[in-house]
């Protein structure tokens, strides 16, 4: 879209500091290694509930719920890097 700042579509705040601070490319590098971070604390911290679901594989449960809820994010986030980035 023509006239549209790239950055004004983003609501997560620590996307947009990346893609302000070091462009959509490098933003987008830099958000994914903070992405699989946080995934990885979030499967680690969502296995103590999940003991009470299924007490043999806690670390599955909590795995197909966070990858769901991530892979929205990450989907997002390409698709406005492909959508706005005048170099791909």
């Amino acid at each position: 879209m023509p006239g549209v700042n790239p950055y004004s579509v983003e609501k997560n705040p620590v996307a947009k500091i990346s893609f302000e601070k070091f462009g959509l490319i490098w933003g987008t590098i830099i958000y994914w290694i903070f992405s699989v971070i946080t995934f990885v604390a979030a499967v680690w911290f969502l296995s103590y509930p999940a003991k009470i679901i299924a007490p043999a594989n806690p670390y599955g449960v909590a795995l197909y719920a966070v990858v769901i809820m991530y892979g929205f994010v990450v989907a997002n986030n390409f698709y406005f890097l492909f959508r706005y980035n005048k170099w791909l």
